[in-house]
């Protein structure tokens, strides 16, 4: 293999290569590379695995400075729970933290996808300090980590109905692992049994929003998600809610 020793920026798409293949191709580049930005579709849940990603970039990666990864999991009738799921709240430790590389998962029609991507403002980036001075803000930047990990799980699609409550429930255990905070949910129509499900499955969130999100029934419940809502509405910690259309 060429080795190309000015190398600083490296951008790849990835299918069906198993992570040791995958990291044995990255230690013959033998680059001082600054940025890395990866897409992956594999069935290798090694990806997953955050302590042996920061073991690699710690001996091998040391010029980093913008680590961009996705990962997507096929949610499918072949897809099962493996160990390599329950270690990824380990993409929220101080090691990522502090190089400010932020983990969130997306849903996307049978796809979750796994994210890590440089800090960068978004919609749950403290609205409330944006009346303050330049200078205290950039006091607060400074001191982010008191408030993160935060944890945003976006979900974009054109329906949600009760028919994808089978994929939610596959990976409710993922939820859980990773304590979702931030819930953004992009999609033309939703249920409201379905965006009930979701609620219930996330019980650490702290905000909402909802976007282009037409709730394509009344709020007439069966007595299962009255249940359901009741218990979410006991245990919530939900202190903001944003509606666009």
């Amino acid at each position: 293999m060429i080795k190309l020793h000015s190398l600083t920026h490296f951008t790849m798409t990835l299918y069906n290569l198993e992570f040791n293949d995958f990291e044995e191709f990255l230690l013959k580049l033998c680059s001082p590379l600054q940025l890395f930005d990866a897409k992956i579709k594999s069935r290798d849940r090694i990806y997953l695995n955050a302590d042996r990603w920061e073991r690699f970039i710690s001996q091998n990666m040391t010029s980093l400075i913008r680590f961009i990864f996705r990962y997507s999991d096929i949610i499918d009738d072949e897809f099962e729970l493996t160990f390599y799921h329950s270690l990824i709240n380990r993409f929220t430790s101080s090691f990522w933290i502090d190089r400010k590389w932020f983990f969130k998962l997306f849903i996307e029609e049978d796809e979750l996808i796994y994210s890590i991507r440089p800090y960068q403002e978004t919609w749950i980036d403290f609205q409330e300090y944006l009346h303050i001075n330049q200078d205290t803000k950039n006091s607060i930047n400074d001191f982010l980590n008191p408030y993160f990990p935060v944890v945003e799980l976006s979900i974009v699609g054109s329906c949600l109905t009760e028919n994808d409550e089978p994929l939610i429930n596959k990976i409710n255990f993922i939820f859980n692992m990773t304590k979702v905070t931030y819930l953004d949910i992009e999609c033309d129509q939703m249920t409201v049994s379905m965006l009930i499900t979701i609620l219930h499955s996330l019980i650490n969130l702290n905000s909402i929003r909802l976007s282009n999100s037409a709730l394509c029934q009344q709020m007439d419940l069966c007595i299962r998600d009255k249940i359901i809502f009741n218990a979410f509405l006991n245990m919530n910690k939900i202190s903001k809610i944003t509606l666009q259309t």
